[in-house]
C-alpha cells in the first residue's frame, strides 16, 4: 500500500497546524448527528408514543411517529452543508495548508451555494438510502425468519443467518458509500463551480474505476477506525481519514484530467 502511505503521510503534513479546526468542525457535525439520531425517540417519549413497558409504538401512534420522524429529518437536511463545510476545511488543508473555523459555514454563505449544495445532498443521500434499502439483506432475513438480533443470541441457524446478513448489509452499505458520496462529496468540496448533474451523475464512473483506491485507502485505517469504538482516538482519526480521502480524491481527479477522462 505505497500509495496509501504517501496519501497518509501528505494528510499527515498539511494537518500540522489545522488539527484544531478540523476537529472542532468534526466535532460540531458529530454532536448534530447524534442530536438528530436521538431526537426522534425524545419526541415520541414526550408525546407519549412509545409505550414504557414495551418500547415499542402502538398502531394507532405510527403515523404520528412517522411525521415527527420526517419532519426531524427534513430538518436536518436543511442543516446537511454544515457536512459539506467540514469536507471543505479538509479541502483546504489539502489544497493550502489552512484552514479556519469558519469554512465550516463556507456552503451557507450565498443562497445559490446553499441551494445548489442542498439539492446535491438530497441527491446523492437519496440515491444512497434507495439502493441500501433495497440491498438490505438483514431486513430481508429478519422478516422472513421472523426475528432479529436486539434479543439475546442464540447458536443456532437463525441466529447465524441473521449475523450474515447483518455482514452483508454492513459491507454494502461502506461500498456503495464509497461509490455514492465518498468521491462526490470530496471532488465537490475540491471544487464546486461544477453543476449538480456533474457530481451525481457523472462522477458515477469515476467512483467505479477508483473503488479499488478508496478500500485500500479506508483499509489502511482500520485499525485505527476500530480504536473509535474507544470514542477518544475517533478525534485523532476522523479528520486524519477525512483528509486523506479528499487529498486521494484530488489526485485521482488530476490523473483523470490528463487522461482527459473528466
Amino acid at each position: 500500500m505505497k500509495t496509501e502511505r504517501i496519501i497518509k503521510n501528505q494528510a499527515r503534513k498539511s494537518l500540522s497546524g489545522n488539527w484544531l479546526p478540523i476537529i472542532a468542525g468534526g466535532s460540531v457535525v458529530c454532536i448534530a448527528l447524534i442530536l438528530f439520531m436521538n431526537i426522534v425517540s425524545m419526541f415520541a417519549f414526550v408525546f407519549n408514543l412509545v409505550d414504557l413497558n414495551t418500547y415499542e409504538i402502538a398502531d394507532e401512534n405510527k403515523i404520528s411517529y412517522v411525521v415527527i420522524a420526517s419532519l426531524i429529518e427534513m430538518g436536518f437536511v436543511f442543516i446537511s452543508p454544515i457536512i459539506n463545510g467540514v469536507i471543505k476545511m479538509a479541502a483546504n488543508v489539502v489544497l493550502y495548508e489552512k484552514t479556519e473555523v469558519s469554512d465550516m459555514f463556507y456552503f451557507f454563505r450565498g443562497i445559490n451555494r446553499y441551494l445548489k449544495t442542498l439539492l446535491l445532498n438530497l441527491a446523492l443521500f437519496v440515491i444512497y438510502n434507495v439502493i441500501t434499502g433495497v440491498l438490505n439483506a438483514y431486513l430481508y432475513a429478519s422478516n422472513a425468519l421472523d426475528a432479529d438480533l436486539t434479543g439475546s443470541l442464540n447458536f443456532d441457524l437463525t441466529s447465524a443467518i441473521l449475523v450474515l446478513s447483518m455482514v452483508v448489509t454492513v459491507i454494502v452499505k461502506v461500498l456503495f458509500f464509497l461509490i455514492v458520496l465518498y468521491y462526490p462529496l470530496s471532488y465537490y468540496a475540491l471544487d464546486d463551480s461544477k453543476p449538480v448533474s456533474a457530481y451525481v451523475f457523472r462522477l458515477i464512473p469515476f467512483s467505479l474505476r477508483h473503488l479499488g483506491s478508496a478500500i485500500k485507502l479506508t483499509i489502511s485505517f482500520l485499525g485505527w477506525i476500530l480504536l473509535c469504538f474507544f470514542v477518544v482516538p475517533a478525534i485523532y482519526v476522523l479528520p486524519y481519514y477525512l483528509v486523506s480521502a479528499v487529498n486521494s480524491t484530488r489526485w485521482l481527479v488530476m490523473y483523470e484530467r490528463n487522461r482527459g477522462l473528466i
